[in-house]
């Protein structure tokens, strides 16, 4: 499976950066139709589309919910020196394509630039979740228990971002069940700001919803 996710993601990869166009661009990620104005608003930074310099293999991995293998790769693009991580995915045997929403989340730094905004509406992402510990009565911004979640993009390689989830909101979401012991799923979750109870000028992130898990 490293083998053909490294031969045939590095020549997906290869392709995508050769097409000069959005609309020939889009065809080698999953959910092209939801992906293309997002890709659109993300390339306008850019006068042209950014050319290939180098692409390497990290290696293969597997997400366990899907069942889907996926390969990581670093890619270095000619127009500028920001190291780009993609997720080559098998969709079907044979058949790779790129994850764009979990290529903009990491490039954009969509979950950091959330975090740091309580004025951000509510917005979903793909994170690997993880249970922590019982939040310490100073720290707890809700009346009852509360706990520590970790989230962190796939792919990253920087420390994991914490928030709180109250005890009633995390059992209604399901989480009692999904985070057993010390696990780490990957799931699509909406996170919002929402208002302390102890000091009320303060808006604490947390978890609002649970889309489901699996990246794919």
């Amino acid at each position: 499976m490293a083998i053909l996710l490294e031969s045939v993601g590095t020549e997906v990869l290869t392709a995508y950066y050769k097409a000069d166009a959005i609309d020939e661009r889009v065809g080698f990620v999953i959910d092209p139709e939801s992906s293309q104005s997002q890709m659109e608003a993300f390339y306008r930074r850019y006068q042209t589309l950014p050319t290939l310099r180098s692409v390497s293999f990290r290696g293969p991995m597997r997400d366990a919910a899907s069942g889907r293998w996926f390969g990581v790769f670093d890619v270095r693009e000619n127009e500028n020196e920001e190291l780009h991580r993609w997720c080559v995915v098998q969709v079907r045997p044979g058949e790779l394509k790129l994850d764009w929403t979990i290529y903009q989340q990491l490039i954009d730094e969509s979950l950091d630039r959330f975090l740091a905004d309580p004025t951000a509406p509510p917005k979903v992402f793909s994170v690997v979740v993880r249970r922590g510990e019982e939040a310490s009565a100073e720290e707890n911004p809700w009346q009852g228990k509360t706990y520590e979640l970790f989230l962190q993009p796939p792919l990253d390689t920087a420390q994991p971002r914490v928030v709180l989830i109250r005890d009633s909101d995390y059992e209604k979401l399901g989480l009692t069940k999904a985070l057993v012991g010390g696990n780490a799923r990957i799931g699509r979750v909406e996170l919002q700001w929402t208002q302390s109870e102890v000091e009320a000028m303060t808006r604490i992130p947390t978890v609002s919803k649970v889309l489901g898990w699996g990246a794919w």
